[in-house]
C-alpha cells in the first residue's frame, strides 16, 4: 500500500522475513500503478529472507496516479513451524514520478502476521493466517 503520492511512475521496495517460518511464494503487481491506463513492468528478486521488488508505469505520459492504493501484495508460504508471531520488515521504499524524480513517502511500515495451526492433520489442514495491523514506526 502506498499514501498520499501524486504522479506515480514506479515504486520499490525490499521485504525482510524470518526464512525458517515461510517463504516468499509470488509477489504481484497491485492495480494502483496501472490505474490509468499504463502497462506496468516489474522485476522481483528473491534471495534468503529478503524479497526486492520494483515496478515502472510504460507507455503512457505524465501524470501517474495520485492518492493511495495498493502497489503490490504478497504471498507466503509457511514452513512447518511452531505457532507464533512473524515479523515482516520493510525497507529501501522508494517512489518516482513518471520523469524518474523521486517522490517523498512516509517511511516504510513494517508488518507481521501470526501463525495459527489448526486442528487436524497437517498434511490436511494447512495453518491459518492471521495478518496483525502494521507498525506505526
Amino acid at each position: 500500500m502506498i499514501e498520499g503520492v501524486t504522479d506515480l511512475g514506479g515504486f520499490k521496495f525490499e521485504i525482510r522475513y524470518d526464512e525458517t517460518r515461510v517463504n516468499v511464494a509470488e509477489i504481484r503487481t497491485g492495480p494502483f500503478l496501472g490505474s490509468l491506463g499504463a502497462d506496468v513492468t516489474c522485476i522481483s528478486q528473491l534471495l534468503l529472507g529478503i524479497a526486492s521488488y520494483g515496478c515502472v508505469a510504460d507507455g503512457v505520459p505524465p501524470p501517474g496516479p495520485s492518492g493511495s492504493g495498493v502497489v503490490a501484495s504478497i504471498d507466503f508460504l509457511v514452513k512447518p513451524s511452531p505457532a507464533g508471531k512473524t515479523e515482516l520488515f520493510l525497507q529501501a521504499c522508494g517512489a518516482a514520478d513518471p520523469n524518474g524524480a523521486p517522490i517523498a513517502l512516509n517511511g516504510c511500515k513494517d508488518g507481521s502476521f501470526t501463525v495459527n495451526p489448526t486442528p487436524g492433520p497437517p498434511a490436511e489442514t494447512p495453518p491459518v493466517l492471521e495478518l496483525d495491523p502494521p507498525n506505526q514506526g
